[in-house]
C-alpha cells in the first residue's frame, strides 16, 4: 500500500509560501508613500490685492469687487468674493477702495481686508 502524500504536499506548499513571503519583505527599493500632503495655506504665495467695492451682501457674506491687476495672480476683473473676517461686511460699503491679501490657487476669498486710505479713489491709470 502506498504512503499518504498529503503531509509531503502540505510541507512543500508551506515552504513555498514562507519563501515567497520572505522574499517580498526585503526589497532594495525604499518605501515611499504614494500620496503627498498639500502644502498648508501659509506656504502658498501671497499677493497684494486692491480694488473698488461695487456691492456688499451681508446676508450672503459676499463682496462684489472690481479688482485691479494683481501680477502673477489675476488680471483686472470684477468678481464676487468671500472675506475671511465677517466684520468686513459691517465696515465696507459700495464705492470703498480696499486692499487685501490673496493667495495662489484661492480665487474665492479676500484675507485681511482693509479700507484703503483715500476712500473711493481708483489708482491712477497708466
Amino acid at each position: 500500500m502506498r504512503a499518504p502524500r498529503v503531509p509531503v504536499v502540505l510541507c512543500i506548499a508551506g515552504l513555498a509560501v514562507c519563501l515567497l513571503t520572505a522574499c517580498g519583505q526585503y526589497s532594495s527599493k525604499p518605501v515611499v508613500p504614494e500620496t503627498t500632503v498639500p502644502p498648508p495655506h501659509s506656504a502658498k504665495t501671497e499677493h497684494a490685492f486692491s480694488g473698488t467695492v461695487e456691492a456688499v451682501d451681508p446676508g450672503m457674506k459676499m463682496l462684489k469687487v472690481a479688482g485691479d491687476d494683481v501680477p502673477g495672480w489675476m488680471g483686472p476683473m470684477t468678481m464676487v468674493y468671500k472675506a475671511d473676517d465677517a466684520s468686513v461686511f459691517g465696515r465696507v460699503k459700495a464705492g470703498d477702495r480696499i486692499t487685501a491679501k490673496v493667495y495662489d490657487g484661492d480665487y474665492e476669498t479676500l484675507y485681511d481686508v482693509q479700507i484703503a486710505k483715500g476712500g473711493g479713489e481708483p489708482p491712477p491709470s497708466h
